[in-house]
Parts: structure tokens; sequence; C-alpha cells
């Protein structure tokens, strides 16, 4: 009797700590993926106003919670917007110095003005660095 209890008493703490290493790779894992679809989203900006597609810029827009990539010459003025939300738990860090929340590509050329997002989830972040040339780095 005296060894069952033992064994349940192993099993009982082994999946406490199964279940705890499985939410921060989970969290992890979400950080990881939303920060290469927000790169991806400013990169196919890019390369949309770089084939001046449209005859117009484009660009993305980030909130809090969500960004929105748009065509036309800013946030304000866009005729074609999509909207795409965060994973629970993520967000954009809006006081983060160097952050823009409109990134716009410049028609043609491809540039933007510098831009680092920061993309928070918990104790855990990962950066994206646009440069001026229009060069987009994750780190």
């Amino acid at each position: 009797m005296l060894e069952i209890m033992f064994v349940l008493g192993v099993f009982a703490f082994l999946t406490v700590l199964a279940s705890g290493s499985y939410i921060l790779i989970k969290d992890n894992i979400s950080l990881k993926n939303d920060t290469y679809e927000i790169a991806n989203a400013l990169r196919g900006a890019q390369s949309l106003s770089v084939a001046a597609f449209g005859g117009v810029g484009h660009g993305v827009y980030f909130f809090a919670d969500k960004y929105v990539t748009y065509d036309g010459n800013s946030w304000a003025e866009a005729s074609n917007k999509s909207e795409r939300k965060f994973t629970k738990g993520l967000s954009i860090d809006t006081l983060f110095p160097g952050f823009a929340a409109d990134v716009r590509f410049g028609r043609l050329t491809g540039t933007s003005t510098p831009s680092t997002i920061k993309v928070n989830s918990g104790n855990n972040f990962k950066t994206i660095i646009l440069r001026d040339s229009g060069k987009i780095i994750l780190k």
C-alpha cells in the first residue's frame, strides 16, 4: 500500500512539472509565431509598395492587441484594410522607445521610417527592428 501511495505521489509531482513546462513552451511558440507573422506582414506590405501595386504605398498599423495592413498613403486614408488580432496574452509595447504605430513603405522604393516593435508575452519578448533602408531584423 505504501508503494502505491509513493508511486502516485511521484506521478502527481511529475504531472505538475510537465504541465508548467507545457504552458511555458506553448507561450514561447505563440510569441515566436506571432512575431514571424508580423515580420511577414511587414515584408508583404513592403513588397506591394516596391511593386507599386494599386499605384499606392502600403503599410502596417499597430495597436496594442492587433495590427492592420493597409493600402494607401496613410492609415487614415487607407482604402483597403485587413485586421489581424494577436494570440491571447500577446501584445505590442506601444511605449517602447523607437516604436512607430504606422509603418508605411515608400512606393517603388520600399523604404520606411526606422521603427522598433517589441512583441510581449508575459516576461518574454521578441523585437522586430525596421531600418530606414527597409531591412527587417528579428531579435
